[in-house]
């Protein structure tokens, strides 16, 4: 069982200058609800560290990594992996989600702090 998503992910750019912080950020998140995640391991790369939470990421020539794509189904504890690496994803940083529901919502990234967001539908 589980809550099906399609995630999209826009501007999510970790600058080569906060790489190593972000990655100890990771190694540092606690045992959780989020059993995919192989928690006795202390990733040696980021790029390692980010596939362990189930998305894809590329380490640019400037040494920047991007985090490119979700590469799982169901929704888990994302949450904490993206209260984890807020300080250290560039501003403008967007990941959305769109729920089996069609429930739709998005995390933006001010450089700090991520703050999320709710979709409200209108119709007219």
């Amino acid at each position: 069982m589980g809550y099906c998503i399609s995630v999209s992910c826009m501007g999510m750019v970790i600058p080569k200058r906060k790489v190593n912080k972000a990655l100890e950020a990771i190694n540092s998140i606690k045992q959780g609800n989020y059993s995919w995640v192989n928690h006795t391991a202390n990733f040696s790369t980021l790029v390692e560290a980010i596939s362990e939470w189930r998305y894809s990421s590329v380490v640019e020539e400037n040494g920047d990594v991007t985090i490119e794509y979700f590469n799982g189904e169901k929704l888990g504890d994302d949450e904490i992996l993206w209260e984890a690496l807020a300080p250290y994803i560039a501003k403008g940083g967007v990941v959305e989600y769109l729920g089996e529901d069609g429930e739709k919502w998005r995390n933006n990234f001010d450089g700090k702090k991520v703050k999320e967001q709710r979709a409200i539908t209108s119709w007219e």
